[in-house]
């Protein structure tokens, strides 16, 4: 018999654990006076419980609210301007695995439409919310939730904690063909962005660090003014020319399908 104790490689598991989705918000009397909404309010009352137990648990570890705030607001900045220079080689740190992939591929579609591109953030950041907190645990690849399947709770090198942030920013994007020349955006204007990316961190070591795991689409709904929401690597197609749209909730008329680039855009989605 094999004698010593069982050492097991983790990584991260290249997804994210139970995505954020904005809740569809339900009236008083729904919510108190029929079926489907008290099968509601439970479910409401079981994601944030484990959003409750996650944080305790991280807050074991030394876990700061603010602290991992700041961490955050550099990571997003450190991470876009990576993206931006297309240095791919320092993004490797800032990411998982599997998201390095992605940004890899979108960091050559972006190349492969122009030479250059300016890319900043105002600083500071307009606004950060924490929108989800979860705690699992991945053997052979298999996704665990600590909250309700039997996870040895006191053991924290089997697990790892993914947080989803909301980032409200004020950027500035220009890009450029290989002459030189402004061919999308405007370094002169302000644009608001709102984003939600997923940050991971595993406790198989102590020198485990915070890294970005995934980012979720903010949906929108296509109605005569509409709100659209595109990844910095992303391109979308206008007046039959590819154009750039830095990432972010942008108002566009429907007579119109060029983006507006002002100081102050309206946001959809959850307040």
């Amino acid at each position: 018999m094999c004698q010593g104790a069982l050492k097991v490689s983790m990584v991260s598991p290249g997804i994210i654990y139970e995505p954020y989705a904005p809740r569809e918000p339900l009236s008083f009397w729904r919510r108190c006076f029929t079926r489907s909404g008290w099968r509601r309010t439970k479910d409401d009352l079981i994601l944030e419980l484990k959003s409750a137990y996650a944080i305790a648990k991280l807050r074991k570890t030394g876990y700061s609210k603010q602290r991992f705030y700041k961490e955050a607001s550099e990571l997003y900045k450190q991470i876009n301007t990576q993206i931006s220079n297309g240095d791919k080689g320092s993004l490797r740190r800032a990411v998982t695995e599997k998201m390095y992939s992605e940004l890899k591929n979108e960091i050559k579609q972006r190349e492969s439409m122009w030479s250059k591109v300016y890319w900043e953030l105002i600083e500071p950041i307009v606004k950060i919310r924490t929108l989800r907190a979860r705690m699992a645990s991945t053997f052979a690849q298999r996704i665990l939730d600590c909250s309700s399947i039997g996870v040895d709770r006191n053991d924290l090198n089997k697990v790892f904690i993914q947080l989803t942030l909301e980032f409200l920013t004020k950027q500035k994007f220009e890009a450029y063909d290989s002459k030189g020349a402004v061919v999308a955006g405007d370094k002169n204007k302000e644009v608001l962005v709102r984003e939600i990316w997923v940050f991971e961190k595993s406790h198989f070591h102590p020198g485990a660090y915070w890294r970005l795991c995934g980012r979720i689409p903010i949906k929108q709904d296509l109605k005569p003014w509409q709100f659209y929401n595109v990844s910095l690597a992303s391109s979308i197609l206008c007046d039959g020319r590819r154009r750039w749209m830095a990432k972010g909730s942008y108002e566009m008329p429907s007579s119109s399908r060029k983006p507006l680039l002002a100081s102050k855009f309206q946001l959809s989605g959850e307040e």
